[in-house]
């Protein structure tokens, strides 16, 4: 799966959650008039939980300076000092680093 096609497929699930979260039946609840930023708050959990489930760590293929985060070596991002170090990570789409050469899923 390409970039661009892993951000539309990101993007329809994004907003298949928003959708659920501001359904009629939660609206219909609210007295007339009164106006709450709690079910956009949840909305936005929910999304947040989406997004985080959506992706995996996929360590051993990032290179160096464009890591995610820390490692026992060093503890912020964009600090790999070598290409495909086996403890250096970045971000995926679920799924994608099972697909790559070298790549191990960080748990």
């Amino acid at each position: 799966m390409n970039t661009l096609a892993a951000k539309a497929s990101l993007q329809t699930l994004l907003i298949a959650v928003l959708a659920a979260c501001s359904s009629p039946s939660d609206q219909a609840q609210a007295p007339a008039g009164a106006e709450s930023a709690a079910p956009a708050e949840d909305g936005m959990e929910a999304v947040a939980e989406v997004a985080e489930a959506a992706r995996e760590k996929c360590q051993g293929i990032a290179k160096a300076g464009l890591n995610d985060c820390g490692t026992s070596k060093h503890s912020c991002a964009g600090q790999a000092t070598v290409d495909n170090d086996p403890e250096e990570w970045i971000y995926l789409p679920a799924g994608t680093c099972e697909k790559i050469t070298g790549g191990t899923v960080k748990t």
